[in-house]
């Protein structure tokens, strides 16, 4: 399948309906639209730019994050647990590690080959022309991503802090206990994390332009 560099990055704090509009997306025709939260503008970059980390220590952590995100979300699939075979994550591990380059990996280098990896396993048609990863923290490296990739384009969502904390907090039993001592600590992170997405989406967007950063509305 030909390669084509057009990403669409999807932005949003968390609890924002970013999973919404990536899955709405997934749908769509000429868009490769990878699934999970892909964890690389967190979980991988700016640390693992780093010349302190060899090639195969930046591989082997991309594999921890972004391929586990993606297994984790497969794990989830009934259809997925009763046939791997329909999509063989060994595969997409190897296929990763092929297409990185032999030395002097750049992050974008580790987000190209998880997208081409995830795309020719996928086998998809032949007719898409752009590809879209979702990241909840994208927004904080807009103006790096638009570097790399010159047709850039992202869509940053953002929602009424107060509907944002509630679904948070109605979430704090089966995930984020684990991550903060009290639901006041939560409600802090959306208070400082939030009002910083909130900021960088007025920002971005008049660094960018509104032809490439466009701004949306959880409610809307």
């Amino acid at each position: 399948m030909e390669w084509i560099d057009n990403p669409i990055f999807l932005c949003g704090h968390r609890k924002s309906g970013t999973t919404l509009l990536l899955s709405l997306f997934d749908d769509h025709p000429n868009l490769n639209v990878f699934p999970p939260d892909s964890g690389f503008w967190y979980g991988y970059y700016p640390r693992y730019e780093s010349d302190q980390f060899s090639d195969q220590e930046k591989c082997q952590r991309a594999i921890n994050v972004m391929i586990e995100n993606f297994k984790s979300d497969l794990e989830n699939l009934d259809s997925w647990k009763k046939d791997q075979k329909k999509f063989d994550l060994n595969e997409f591990i190897n296929k990763f590690k092929e297409s990185l380059p032999s030395k002097d990996i750049h992050p974008k280098d580790v987000l190209d080959s998880l997208m081409k990896s995830f795309f020719e396993i996928s086998k998809f048609e032949n007719n898409k022309v752009a590809w879209m990863e979702k990241t909840t923290s994208t927004e904080i490296y807009a103006l790096e991503a638009a570097k790399w990739y010159k047709n850039a384009k992202f869509i940053h969502l953002i929602r009424d802090p107060r509907d944002n904390f509630a679904s948070l907090k109605s979430g704090w039993e089966d995930r984020y206990v684990d991550q903060n001592d009290s639901p006041e600590r939560l409600l802090q992170s959306l208070l400082d994390r939030g009002l910083y997405g909130l900021k960088l989406a007025s920002t971005n967007q008049e660094v960018l332009g509104n032809d490439r950063y466009k701004v949306i509305k959880y409610e809307d």
